[in-house]
């Protein structure tokens, strides 16, 4: 079954300050890549794709079902925050294989494609160092690990390219583009020319309001940035 998520008036708000308004659309299996400048309420949005927030008024619904009574949906995502949520003192080895545990991953299972993930990010050599010894960038490419190893089929990442060089964003494109045959996949980047060539869909945020909603087969000589 193809798995799909739908918004419907999804509005989020702290205090009196609207961050989402009335946000409505649907998500099926594709590299989804979502823009817009800072403050413009995508960082929430991805947080609240993956239930780490819940909307203040709206209906999020996971394979027809609301957020709120389907437990799968946790089961089923990934996530990777804009900063890497890493225990510092355990090692690469240790911090996949915990978070792995805790999505629900078995052992063995985890124990298979740790070195395959680790190798394919040419950081297999740091398999057994702390986390604290790590440049930003190898940490960030263990986050990316995290949150692909239960095999998800929602995948949600926060500006995934950063700290990574031009090299390692490209294994990452081609990774996420062989991962969004069998699974919904949003992410954020301020390196849009760069990553829109590998994306199936164009989601573009500006005052907590989607401005742009498109596929990339329709956007032909369409210029992104006047709806920021």
């Amino acid at each position: 079954m193809t798995t799909n998520i739908e918004l419907d008036n999804i509005s989020y708000k702290i205090k009196d300050k609207k961050i989402l308004n009335n946000i409505s659309f649907k998500l099926s299996y594709g590299l989804h890549i979502l823009i817009g400048s800072n403050g413009s309420g995508k960082t929430t949005l991805l947080k609240l794709l993956s239930t780490l927030t819940s909307p203040t008024s709206g209906i999020y619904q996971y394979n027809q079902v609301s957020v709120k009574k389907n437990r799968q949906i946790k089961k089923e995502t990934g996530f990777m925050p804009q900063q890497p949520n890493l225990y510092l003192d355990l090692t690469v080895y240790q911090n996949i294989m915990y978070f792995g545990l805790l999505k629900g991953a078995k052992k063995r299972e985890i124990e298979v494609k740790i070195d395959l993930f680790l190798e394919s990010f040419s950081i297999l050599q740091f398999k057994n160092i702390k986390v604290q010894n790590l440049s930003g960038g190898i940490q960030q490419r263990v986050s990316i690990i995290i949150s692909i190893i239960n095999n998800p089929k929602l995948l949600i990442l926060d500006e995934p390219t950063n700290n990574l060089d031009e090299i390692e964003r490209e294994k990452l494109y081609q990774l996420l583009k062989k991962l969004s045959a069998n699974a919904i996949i949003v992410f954020s980047t301020h390196l849009i020319d760069e990553a829109i060539k590998y994306c199936d869909k164009v989601i573009v945020m500006k005052d907590g309001n989607i401005s742009l909603n498109e596929s990339i087969a329709s956007m032909k000589n369409l210029d992104i940035k006047k709806y920021f």
